[in-house]
C-alpha cells in the first residue's frame, strides 16, 4: 500500500476507534493496515461463506437422493426465512427431491 492509493475519510464512534487501535498495536501494524485488513477478510468471508453454504447443500442433496428417509425425520427441518436466490432454489430442488407439493418459498 502506497501513499498514492486513494484515500477515504471515515466517521466512526470512539469505542470502534478504540478497539481498531488496540487492535493494531497487537499486531504490530498501523492502523490503516488493521482496517484495509479486515475489510479485504470480511470480503472473502462472505466468497468463502457461500462456498461451505453450497458444499453443505450439495452434500445434503446427495444424502436425501440416497435416503429420502431422512425428510421423514422429525429432527430434519427445511426452514427458509429471508432466503438469497440461490437458497430458495436450493430448497426449492429439497423439496422436489422431498416430494412435497407445498407453496413456493
Amino acid at each position: 500500500m502506497s501513499r498514492e492509493d486513494p484515500q477515504l475519510k471515515v466517521r466512526l464512534p470512539q469505542e470502534l476507534k478504540d478497539k481498531i487501535t488496540e487492535s493494531a498495536s497487537n499486531l504490530g501494524r498501523s492502523i490503516n493496515a488493521d482496517v484495509v485488513a479486515r475489510l479485504e477478510q470480511s470480503f472473502s468471508h462472505n466468497e468463502s461463506t457461500r462456498s461451505l453454504i453450497q458444499d453443505a447443500v450439495i452434500l445434503a442433496i446427495k444424502a436425501i437422493q440416497e435416503d429420502p428417509n431422512l425428510l421423514n425425520n422429525p429432527k430434519v427441518t427445511v426452514v427458509s426465512q429471508d432466503a438469497s436466490e440461490e437458497e430458495s432454489n436450493s430448497i426449492t430442488l429439497i423439496k422436489k427431491i422431498r416430494g412435497d407439493s407445498t407453496s413456493e418459498t
